[in-house]
């Protein structure tokens, strides 16, 4: 039981990480494109959002695999 706390813990920080990356991301690229966040619509901006959040989330994944399998790799000498 202790385990899956620390472990679901882990996983709702992780992920408030990954939001606030992307947020941060979103709000970058359209201040470099040299839109206001507010001259968008909460839509717009969700769908932006979203669709960082995927991407940076796609990109973890594939990091977290590639480590596994560098420690596997290791492990087995």
């Amino acid at each position: 039981m202790e385990f899956e706390q620390l472990k679901n813990s882990a996983i709702d920080k992780a992920d408030e990480l990954l939001r606030d990356s992307a947020y941060k991301s979103v709000v970058k690229d359209l201040k470099n494109d040299g839109i206001d966040i507010k001259d968008l619509s909460e839509d717009e901006f969700e769908q932006l959002f979203v669709e960082e959040y995927e991407r940076q989330k796609n990109l973890t994944k594939g990091a977290g695999i590639g480590a596994g399998i560098t420690l596997l790799l290791s492990l087995l000498g």
